[in-house]
C-alpha cells in the first residue's frame, strides 16, 4: 500500500504543481485513501486497489490525474472535510513529536547532571573548593529535576534556591552524601528537588521569593477558561450554522422516489417516476457536504472542548490541594524559627509533587491554543459556502415539514423566511428543530417500559400506523429509554458523538453518497442499546430506531462505507484500513519523490531601451540647428562626356613577386668530445704528473 500510495500522490502533486496549485501531500494522500475505501478507484480503473498489489504507470496516471482534480478543488466542501480531518491529525502528531522532544531533552541533561552527581568519581578530592564545586552541580541537578531552568542562568532565582536547598541540604551533608549507593543518591535527589520546590512555593505564598518558580495556577486558570469560553462560543456558532443548513435543506423540494432508489434508499413521496432536477440535486448534494464539513468541525470543537475540560477540572483540583497545603505549613511553621522536619518535608515534599502537576496542565494549556488556533483556521467557512453570503438561501423553494404534530412560532418563522427566499436566523432555526415528544412517540415509549422488547417494538409501529411486524433484531439487546437531565444541553459520552441515527441510516443520502448529519435534540431524551445511548434527532427517527435498531445501525454502517469521510464526525472505525488516517500519515512519513520539470525564459524581464534617446538639451539644440543649416543647401552635380574624358585618371600598377627556388641540403650536428688522460707518467725525472682535459669539436656543419 506504501508504494502505490506515493506514487499516486507523486503524480497528482506534480499535475497539481503544473496547474500551478499548491496542495500539501498528506491531504492527497487522505483523499486517494478515501476515493479507495468508497470504490472509485475501481471504477476508474478496474480491479485496482491500494493493497491489491503494485499498480501500473498508466493506472497511476490516471488515478493521479483524478485525484489532482478533486484537490484542486479546494471550495469543495467533501475535500474541505477531509483537509480538516488529515491536518487536524497531523497537528495532534506534531505537536505530541514536541512535547515528547522536549521531555526527552529534559531528561536527557537531567540525567547527565544525575549521573555526574551519583557517579563513584562525583567528589574529586577532599578541599573546600572541591567540596563547593560538588555542592554547585548538586544545585544545577536539583533545578533541572524540578523544571526550575531559571535558577540556572539567573543569579536571583539561584540564589533563591540555593537558600532553600541550604536549609535542607547543607555543604556539610556532602560528605555523608558521597558514601550513599547510587540508587540512594538517586532518590534523595529527586526527593530534593520536591522539596526544594515546596520551600520556594511557600515562601511565594509569603511575599518573599518565588522568583524561581514558573508561571503559577493563578495565571494557568484564567487563560484555561478564557479558550474553554473561546471553543464554547466557536461549538455555538458552527451548531446554529448547521441548523440553518437543514433547515434549508428542508426547503427544498422532496426526493422523488427514483432519485432515493438511485440513492441507495427510501425516499419521499413525490412525482410518479419523476426525476429530481439536476439544479435541485447539486443544491441537495451541496448541502449535505456542508452538513457534513459543519458537523465535523462541531466533532472537533467539542472534543477538544472536553479534553480542555477535563484538564481544567485537573488543574483546579490541584490548585485547591495545593492551596490547603500552603495554609497546613503556615499553620506547622508559624512563628517558630525551628520546625521538625518529619512535619514539614513531606507537606513540602507534596507542595513539590502537586506544583509538577500544574507545571504540565500549563504546558497542555499551550498545546490545546495551538490546536484550537489550527481548528479555527481550517473550520472557516469557504467563500463558495451557501452560508457565506446572502445568496445562499435563494434555492428552490419548498415548505419543510417535520413530522411533528405541534406548529410553534418559530416554525412559522422559518416558512416565512423560506417563501421569501432568505436564510433563516440561527435562533429561529435551532427552536423549529427542537422538537417535542408527540403523542405517538410517548405512547410507543410506555409500551417500551411496560412490555418486553419486541412487544415494545411491535406496539410503537403500531402507534405510528405502519402496521408492519416488528423485525427479529429489535429482541435484542433490549431497549431502554433514558430522560433528558437538560433540555439544552446533549448528555456527554452519547454514541455517534451525539449525532442521530436515524438521520444517518434511514433517510435517503444525496447525489454521491453523502449521507444526513443531524444533532440530536436533547428535549426527546436518549435510548440505551446494548452498552451505548443514542439521542435523536425527531419523533419520527427515534420511532424508527424503536421498531429496528439494528437495522437502524446497519443503516449507518452502509453510508459510512458509502462515504467513508462520515466515520471520524460519528466516533466511527473507518470502513477500509486505507481510510484510517493514522496508517495514511504512518505511510507517508518518509520522503517523496516528485519528478518535475521546469523551462527558463531566456528573458525574464523585456527590455524597451530607445539607443538613439539623447537627454542633453543642448545636444538636441545642436543637432536641431544642423538640420535646420542642411535645409538650406542645396547640392548641384552635372557630368558630361566631355567632361569624362578631362578627368586625369592614375593606374597603380603592382608587380608579380619574384620566384625563389630553394633546394633542401642534408646537414647534421654532433656533440662536442671530451677527452681526458694523465701524461708524466714516463720519462725523465724532473717530468711532473699532470692530467689533460680535451675537447674535440669535429664533425660540425661549419667544418664542411
Amino acid at each position: 500500500m506504501d508504494d502505490n500510495l506515493k506514487r499516486i500522490v507523486s503524480e497528482a502533486t506534480r499535475v497539481c504543481r503544473e496547474r500551478g496549485q499548491k496542495v500539501d501531500p498528506y491531504v492527497v494522500a487522505y483523499v486517494t485513501s478515501l476515493e479507495d475505501a468508497r470504490g472509485a478507484l475501481r471504477q476508474l480503473v478496474p480491479d485496482v486497489s491500494l493493497e491489491a498489489g503494485p499498480i501500473s504507470s498508466e493506472a497511476v496516471a490516471v488515478i493521479g490525474g483524478h485525484v489532482a482534480s478533486l484537490v484542486g478543488n479546494s471550495r469543495d466542501p467533501r475535500i474541505r472535510t477531509a483537509m480538516m480531518q488529515v491536518l487536524m491529525e497531523v497537528a495532534y502528531k506534531q505537536q505530541r513529536e514536541l512535547i515528547e522532544k522536549e521531555t526527552a531533552e529534559q531528561q536527557e541533561r537531567a540525567g547527565m547532571l544525575q549521573r555526574a552527581v551519583a557517579g563513584p568519581r562525583a567528589l574529586r578530592g577532599n578541599t573546600p573548593d572541591a567540596y563547593d564545586k560538588f555542592y554547585k552541580l548538586v544545585l544545577e541537578a536539583v533545578a533541572v529535576e524540578a523544571g526550575l531552568d531559571l535558577a540556572v542562568s539567573d543569579p536571583t532565582a539561584n540564589a533563591e534556591l540555593r537558600a532553600a536547598l541550604e536549609s535542607v541540604f547543607p555543604v556539610s551533608a556532602v560528605a555523608r552524601f558521597v558514601t550513599l549507593s547510587e540508587g540512594e543518591r538517586l532518590t534523595q535527589l529527586a526527593e530534593l528537588a520536591r522539596i526544594c520546590t515546596g520551600i520556594c512555593l511557600y515562601n511565594r505564598s509569603c511575599g518573599a521569593g518565588g522568583s524561581a518558580l514558573p508561571a503559577s495556577a493563578a495565571s494557568y486558570l484564567p487563560q484555561a477558561q478564557r479558550l474553554l469560553r473561546d471553543i464554547s462560543r466557536c461549538c455555538v456558532e458552527v451548531n446554529e450554522q448547521l441548523a440553518q443548513l437543514q433547515v434549508m435543506l428542508g426547503r427544498l423540494p422532496p426526493q422523488p422516489p427514483a432519485a432515493a432508489a438511485a440513492a441507495g434508499a427510501e425516499g419521499e413521496e413525490g412525482a410518479d417516476g419523476a426525476e429530481e432536477p439536476a439544479d435541485v440535486a447539486e443544491r441537495r448534494r451541496q448541502l449535505h457536504a456542508e452538513i457534513l464539513n459543519r458537523g465535523q468541525a462541531l466533532q472537533l470543537f467539542e472534543s477538544l472542548s472536553a479534553d480542555l475540560g477535563e484538564g481544567l477540572e485537573a488543574a483546579q483540583q490541584l490548585d485547591a490541594e495545593l492551596e490547603q497545603l500552603l495554609v497546613a505549613v503556615a499553620q506547622a511553621v508559624g512563628g517558630s524559627a525551628a520546625v521538625p522536619k518529619d512535619t514539614v518535608y513531606p507537606l513540602f515534599d507534596r507542595l513539590g509533587a502537586l506544583h509538577a502537576g500544574l507545571h504540565q496542565e500549563l504546558r497542555l494549556l499551550v498545546v490545546r491554543q495551538r490546536l484550537y488556533d489550527e481548528l479555527t483556521e481550517l473550520s472557516v467557512l469557504v467563500p463558495g459556502s451557501v452560508l457565506a453570503g446572502g445568496e445562499g438561501g435563494a434555492a428552490a423553494g419548498g415548505k419543510k415539514t417535520t413530522g411533528t404534530s405541534t406548529a410553534s412560532a418559530a416554525g412559522s418563522r422559518v416558512a416565512s423566511a423560506s417563501a421569501a427566499g432568505q436564510p433563516p436566523s440561527a435562533a429561529a432555526a435551532i427552536e423549529a428543530l427542537a422538537e417535542q415528544l408527540d403523542e405517538v412517540t410517548l405512547a410507543g415509549l410506555d409500551a417500551l417500559a411496560s412490555a418486553p422488547p419486541p412487544a415494545a417494538a411491535a406496539a410503537a409501529e403500531g402507534e405510528d400506523g405502519g402496521g408492519a411486524a416488528a423485525s427479529p433484531a429489535a429482541a435484542a439487546p433490549a431497549l431502554e429509554y433514558i430522560r433528558p437531565a437538560s433540555h439544552s444541553q446533549l448528555q456527554p459520552g452519547l454514541a455517534l458523538a451525539g449525532f442521530c441515527p436515524g438521520a444517518v441510516g434511514v433517510q435517503p443520502p444525496a447525489a454521491g453518497g453523502v449521507a444526513l448529519l443531524r444533532r440530536a435534540n436533547p428535549r426527546l431524551g436518549y435510548l440505551a442499546f446494548g452498552d451505548k445511548v443514542y439521542g435523536f434527532s425527531s419523533n419520527a427517527a427515534m420511532r424508527s430506531f424503536m421498531s429496528d435498531p439494528a437495522g437502524v445501525l446497519a443503516g449507518v454502517g452502509g453510508a459510512v462505507a458509502a462515504e467513508p469521510l462520515l466515520a471520524r464526525p460519528l466516533g466511527l472505525p473507518p470502513p477500509a484500513p486505507s481510510a484510517d488516517v493514522h496508517i495514511v500519515l504512518q505511510a507517508m512519513s518518509g520522503p517523496l519523490k516528485v519528478d518535475f520539470g521546469c523551462q527558463t525564459p531566456v528573458h525574464f524581464l523585456e527590455r524597451h531601451i530607445d539607443k538613439d534617446y539623447e537627454w542633453n538639451v543642448w545636444a538636441l539644440r545642436r543637432r536641431a540647428l544642423a538640420l535646420a543649416n542642411l535645409r538650406n543647401k542645396a547640392t548641384h552635380s552635372a557630368q558630361t562626356a566631355e567632361s569624362h574624358f578631362k578627368r586625369e585618371n592614375e593606374t597603380q600598377v603592382w608587380k608579380p613577386r619574384e620566384a625563389v627556388v630553394q633546394t633542401r641540403v642534408t646537414k647534421g650536428q654532433a656533440m662536442p668530445r671530451k677527452l681526458q688522460y694523465v701524461a708524466g707518467l714516463r720519462g725523465a725525472a724532473d717530468v711532473k704528473m699532470n692530467v689533460v682535459r680535451l675537447e674535440l669539436d669535429l664533425g660540425q656543419p661549419h667544418q664542411h
